[in-house]
């Protein structure tokens, strides 16, 4: 017997070393590449747009002309009153990876309130690993400043105030503080961008509607919380920036048409077509592996327990929720940006672990508790699972751009690039294009069209910044009939 206990205690011993190992590995990895991130158009957009007309111009200016999304503009422009924009595109990405696990933990504390404190840990790198290595596109989610600062903070807002909504319906009426916390996470919701105030607009008409059937009355507090949103999403839909983006062409590119809004009944065929792409591709493995997990960890530990109607009801919810995630960008644009994708990955997982929550007791009713907690078993699941994630897109991509050096010449080429074009004496500089990529970090280089690379010459105050044809040659022209021409040497971008 004392060696039966024995082996179980290294089973569990190597089995949370496993964990804590491989879960920390892969968040250094996604904060250490972030010291090799590099801004790119929109983010000198943002950042030009506040040098030229302030930060509360740059507001205006946009409020009215180009966006609604008033939280993700303010956000945008704090990025002008950096002292040093370079450095801040590098800090940003690690915030708010920090900030993500920081929201993931939150959540997890305010619902598993049974639960120990080290289980609560597991729990939140688990799901923020899962999360890591299954979204659909790495550079949008953390290190395109500007992408990250909309949907990634929604999607840490959210958490925060999920979190907040649940316990209050709980408890019954809530703490004042978290009432207070709720309405002002709900403005910031809303004003971070469409898809977060669609859904988190649901998501409380959906929790209004549970706790009317379960407490048969309206709770006051949801309902001015409600009220106050759809004031604030009217701030939002019917900003004058939302109609000039519309109907015009802004800094000289086509933003979108009426033509872009499609069938009804084909934005629903399309909406449910991608929620099972999602389920039968291999990122729904790593769901399998967060299901399994959670019920190890979850062992002996009984954590909700109410009537079936409750649990088929936050069910079908969860069900809902996905789908508004998706219908809309389907029924505006036909098409789903990736960076919206990284969001409805989230909410997919979500979805997963609170159906997981909701019904973990049919666990012990099948008697799989007995079976699922016993150390083996937690062993040979921790390996499978470091397996299946291992083999990820995401986690060869990103330790290849660390390991193998791919992260620091990209660096050293963008330095080397920013420091030829600050020598460059004339307004028509030509510089060599990239020769090598992090992939997880990278999203686009200069194009052989001087529009597209407008962001680059704005940021460096020159008329126009195009690429050498042919990037063997050993010197670099700078032609402009105006100015004497001024020779920089272009191999100084690929020597090391």
């Amino acid at each position: 017997m004392n060696l039966k206990v024995k082996i179980n205690n290294i089973l569990i011993f190597f089995s949370n070393s496993l964990l804590y190992i491989y879960c920390s590995t892969v968040i250094c990895f996604f904060t250490l590449i972030s010291l090799y991130n590099h801004p790119v158009s929109d983010d000198v957009l943002n950042y030009s747009r506040v040098i030229q007309k302030g930060f509360w111009g740059a507001q205006q200016y946009l409020y009215l002309n180009w966006s609604g999304r008033y939280i993700h503009v303010f956000l945008a422009s704090l990025q002008g009153l950096s002292s040093n924009f370079f450095f801040s595109t590098k800090l940003i990405p690690i915030l708010l990876i920090f900030l993500f696990l920081v929201a993931v933990y939150f959540f997890v504390k305010l619902i598993l309130v049974n639960c120990t404190s080290l289980i609560k840990i597991q729990i939140t790198m688990i799901f923020s690993v899962v999360y890591l290595l299954g979204l659909p596109e790495i550079n949008s989610s953390f290190y395109w400043v500007a992408s990250a600062l909309s949907y990634q903070v929604g999607i840490l807002l959210f958490m925060f105030f999920a979190g907040l909504i649940l316990v209050s319906v709980s408890s019954g009426g809530g703490v004042t503080i978290y009432k207070i916390l709720s309405f002002i996470l709900l403005f910031l919701l809303i004003g971070i961008n469409e898809i977060m105030l669609i859904y988190v607009m649901v998501f409380l008409f959906l929790v209004i509607v549970y706790v009317a059937i379960n407490y048969r009355k309206f709770s006051p507090f949801l309902i001015y919380l409600i009220i106050f949103g759809v004031i604030c999403s009217i701030i939002s839909i019917f900003a004058p920036g939302n109609e000039a983006r519309f109907i015009a062409e802004t800094d000289g590119v086509y933003v979108t048409d009426s033509s872009l809004r499609h069938n009804f009944i084909h934005s629903i065929i399309e909406s449910i077509s991608l929620i099972f792409r999602l389920l039968f591709s291999y990122r729904f493995l790593f769901l399998l592996l967060i299901t399994a997990e959670l019920a190890i960890i979850l062992r002996g530990r009984k954590t909700y327990s109410n009537t079936i109607f409750n649990k088929l009801f936050i069910s079908f919810s969860s069900i809902i929720l996905l789908f508004v995630s998706i219908f809309p960008s389907f029924w505006a644009t036909n098409d789903i940006q990736p960076r919206v994708m990284n969001v409805i990955w989230f909410i997919l997982l979500l979805s997963c672990v609170i159906n997981i929550y909701i019904y973990i007791d049919l666990l012990y009713k099948l008697n799989l508790v007995s079976y699922l907690k016993k150390p083996i078993v937690l062993f040979f699941v921790m390996c499978i699972g470091i397996l299946i994630l291992g083999y990820s897109i995401n986690y060869r991509t990103i330790a290849c751009d660390l390991l193998k050096g791919r992260a620091i010449e990209y660096d050293r080429q963008l330095n080397a690039r920013y420091q030829l074009i600050n020598n460059c004496k004339t307004d028509i500089c030509y510089i060599p294009k990239l020769n090598i990529f992090a992939y997880s970090i990278f999203r686009d280089d200069i194009s052989d069209c001087y529009q597209h690379n407008r962001w680059l010459a704005m940021l460096f105050n020159k008329e126009k910044i195009l690429p050498i044809k042919d990037s063997n040659e050993d010197i670099l022209l700078l032609e402009q009939p105006s100015t004497s021409s001024y020779e920089i040497n272009s191999t100084f971008l690929t020597n090391k």
